[in-house]
């Protein structure tokens, strides 16, 4: 987004589209299935589905949006608090117990992605550059001021707290509905959200005559990332529905941070440094604690089951 200087909307309109594109001839013409859930799928399942829809829509725009706004490591940092609101989440909605073995791994878990991005925002108080900037004209300060208020404010609330929500609401609704079907309507709740919105943005062509404008290699890029999504969303639905939402968010943070941190080394051609190697370690630590607390905890002494 940062790069590629892409519209935020015209990013979310394209998304949803191919994400209802392709579930829908997923569930019809390869499961078979009908794209309202029949029985044994409950009104309850149903509720969830709905409200999944909507929660993920909001978490696609807000998503694209913080990486618009921030910086990247920051908007890295912010989407990855999901690991925090997700257990959260669980203990309400799904009942899951909020054991000491969370308590002690899930912000470790954080601190470490923390120390591996180092946010510019956050580690600037840490450890503050050795020569100020040059102090930049009033406006500008302003502007960019704003900016990173609105775009830490769609994080903490549209990615993390709503995020969260959405990763419990996948597991509510059951192996009744199915994952396609989710996704489905999901896209199309995207899509409704991306309207609304682009009516506050009128820097977006794709729902005005200018959308003949849009280069042929924006659109090869906008359906790219929306292909990606779709993939990476389908596999993180089947990681909720075989697992726990804290479980699958977990590992799925765990394999994204890796990932990414060792392709930004090798394409900036940079060493790690020794605290972003302790990082690395503690996050998989963590991380690999958390996804075997069932295992772990069935080998417990009963003494010790109700605390851990």
């Amino acid at each position: 987004m940062q790069n590629l200087k892409l519209n935020t909307i015209e990013v979310t309109l394209v998304g949803a589209f191919v994400q209802i594109v392709l579930s829908g001839i997923f569930v019809s013409f390869c499961q078979c299935h009908r794209l309202w859930p029949s029985p044994p799928a409950g009104n309850r399942h149903k509720v969830f589905l709905v409200l999944y829809a909507f929660l993920y829509g909001i978490l696609a725009l807000c998503t694209i949006f913080v990486f618009d706004l921030l910086n990247q490591f920051d908007a890295e940092t912010l989407i990855s608090f999901t690991i925090v609101t997700t257990p959260i989440w669980s203990l309400f909605v799904l009942k899951e117990p909020v054991r000491i073995w969370k308590l002690l791994f899930v912000p470790v878990m954080f601190a470490s992605i923390v120390v591996i991005a180092k946010p510019p925002a956050f580690w600037n108080i840490i450890d503050p550059p050795p020569t100020p900037h040059p102090k930049p004209h009033l406006l500008t300060y302003i502007q960019e001021d704003e900016k990173f208020t609105t775009g830490v404010m769609a994080g903490v609330v549209g990615v993390a707290i709503i995020g969260g929500l959405a990763n419990t609401a996948i597991a509510a609704t059951g192996k009744s509905v199915s994952n396609g079907t989710l996704i489905f309507y999901a896209g199309f709740a995207s899509f409704l959200i991306g309207v609304l919105a682009s009516r506050a943005d009128h820097t977006q062509r794709i729902l005005t005559p200018d959308i003949i404008n849009i280069p042929f290699i924006d659109w090869i890029i906008m359906n790219s990332h929306a292909f990606m999504t779709v993939c990476g969303t389908a596999f993180f639905m089947k990681s909720v529905k075989a697992s726990t939402p804290t479980i699958a968010i977990v590992l799925t943070k765990l394999t994204y941070i890796a990932i990414l941190y060792s392709a930004n080394c090798i394409l900036l051609q940079q060493i790690p440094d020794m605290l972003s190697i302790i990082g690395l370690v503690t996050l998989f630590f963590s991380a690999l604690c958390l996804a075997s607390e069932f295992a772990l905890h069935r080998r417990l002494p009963n003494c010790l089951k109700t605390c851990f």
